[in-house]
Protein backbone atom coordinates (compact mmCIF):
# COMPACT_ATOMS: atom_id res chain seq x y z
CA UNK A 1 0.00 0.00 0.00
CA UNK A 2 2.86 2.12 0.99
CA UNK A 3 4.32 1.53 -2.72
CA UNK A 4 1.07 2.78 -4.14
CA UNK A 5 1.01 5.86 -2.08
CA UNK A 6 4.86 6.61 -3.40
CA UNK A 7 4.08 6.06 -6.53
CA UNK A 8 0.98 8.39 -6.79
CA UNK A 9 3.26 11.09 -4.81
CA UNK A 10 5.87 10.34 -7.77
CA UNK A 11 3.46 11.13 -10.27
CA UNK A 12 1.64 13.65 -8.86
CA UNK A 13 5.54 15.66 -8.59
CA UNK A 14 5.95 15.02 -11.80
CA UNK A 15 3.13 16.55 -13.32
CA UNK A 16 3.54 19.57 -10.85
CA UNK A 17 6.97 19.81 -12.28
CA UNK A 18 5.84 19.60 -15.90
CA UNK A 19 2.71 21.92 -15.57
CA UNK A 20 5.51 24.49 -13.86
CA UNK A 21 7.74 24.11 -16.82
CA UNK A 22 4.66 24.74 -19.24
CA UNK A 23 3.39 27.99 -17.17
CA UNK A 24 7.14 29.46 -17.03
CA UNK A 25 7.56 28.61 -21.13
CA UNK A 26 4.23 30.08 -21.54
CA UNK A 27 4.99 33.68 -19.10
CA UNK A 28 8.57 33.57 -21.25
CA UNK A 29 6.17 33.78 -24.38
CA UNK A 30 4.40 36.19 -23.46
CA UNK A 31 6.61 38.27 -22.38
CA UNK A 32 8.08 38.00 -25.28
CA UNK A 33 5.33 38.88 -27.25
CA UNK A 34 4.85 41.84 -25.32
CA UNK A 35 8.35 43.34 -25.31
CA UNK A 36 9.43 42.50 -28.84
CA UNK A 37 7.39 45.04 -30.68
CA UNK A 38 8.62 47.86 -28.30
CA UNK A 39 12.56 46.76 -28.29
CA UNK A 40 12.28 46.21 -32.21
CA UNK A 41 10.78 49.82 -32.31
CA UNK A 42 13.68 51.37 -30.27
CA UNK A 43 16.08 49.49 -32.56
CA UNK A 44 14.73 50.76 -35.49
CA UNK A 45 14.11 54.47 -34.12
CA UNK A 46 18.29 54.21 -33.36
CA UNK A 47 19.11 53.09 -36.42
CA UNK A 48 17.23 55.31 -38.57
CA UNK A 49 18.65 57.93 -36.49
CA UNK A 50 22.27 57.17 -37.59
CA UNK A 51 24.74 59.16 -39.37
CA UNK A 52 25.46 55.82 -41.06
CA UNK A 53 21.87 55.60 -42.51
CA UNK A 54 20.83 59.10 -42.93
CA UNK A 55 24.42 59.20 -45.34
CA UNK A 56 23.49 56.21 -47.21
CA UNK A 57 19.71 57.03 -47.73
CA UNK A 58 20.80 60.65 -48.85
CA UNK A 59 23.31 59.39 -51.25
CA UNK A 60 21.13 56.61 -52.71
CA UNK A 61 18.40 59.38 -53.20
CA UNK A 62 20.97 61.71 -55.36
CA UNK A 63 21.89 58.78 -57.25
CA UNK A 64 18.23 58.20 -58.08
CA UNK A 65 18.23 62.00 -59.17
CA UNK A 66 21.16 61.95 -60.89
CA UNK A 67 19.66 58.85 -63.20
CA UNK A 68 15.88 60.16 -63.21
CA UNK A 69 17.51 63.50 -64.78
CA UNK A 70 20.18 61.74 -66.98
CA UNK A 71 17.53 58.94 -68.66
CA UNK A 72 15.34 59.32 -72.03
CA UNK A 73 13.46 56.38 -71.94
CA UNK A 74 10.15 57.12 -70.52
CA UNK A 75 9.49 53.45 -68.72
CA UNK A 76 13.29 54.04 -67.03
CA UNK A 77 11.56 57.44 -65.73
CA UNK A 78 8.50 55.85 -64.59
CA UNK A 79 10.50 53.39 -62.38
CA UNK A 80 13.10 55.96 -60.82
CA UNK A 81 10.24 58.04 -60.39
CA UNK A 82 8.27 55.47 -58.24
CA UNK A 83 11.38 54.07 -56.35
CA UNK A 84 12.25 57.40 -55.08
CA UNK A 85 8.93 58.51 -53.99
CA UNK A 86 8.42 55.04 -52.36
CA UNK A 87 11.95 55.94 -50.81
CA UNK A 88 11.20 59.64 -49.48
CA UNK A 89 8.44 58.53 -47.97
CA UNK A 90 9.92 55.56 -46.05
CA UNK A 91 12.28 58.30 -45.19
CA UNK A 92 11.66 59.80 -41.26
CA UNK A 93 13.99 62.71 -41.73
CA UNK A 94 13.62 66.32 -43.47
CA UNK A 95 15.31 66.06 -46.54
CA UNK A 96 17.67 69.00 -48.16
CA UNK A 97 16.21 71.79 -49.97
CA UNK A 98 17.32 70.60 -53.14
CA UNK A 99 15.87 66.70 -52.95
CA UNK A 100 12.49 68.39 -51.51
CA UNK A 101 12.01 70.30 -54.45
CA UNK A 102 13.08 67.74 -56.76
CA UNK A 103 10.10 65.26 -54.44
CA UNK A 104 7.94 68.21 -55.25
CA UNK A 105 8.07 68.11 -59.03
CA UNK A 106 7.65 64.40 -59.31
CA UNK A 107 4.82 64.27 -57.22
CA UNK A 108 3.21 67.32 -59.73
CA UNK A 109 4.52 65.41 -62.89
CA UNK A 110 2.54 61.99 -62.63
Amino acid sequence: MSTVKEGMGLLVSVLIAILVVIGITELGYLGYAHFAPKYEQVRRNTFTQSQEYNEGMLRQLYEMRRQYLSTTDPSSKAVLRDTFLHNVDGYPNQLPPDLQQFKNVLETNQ
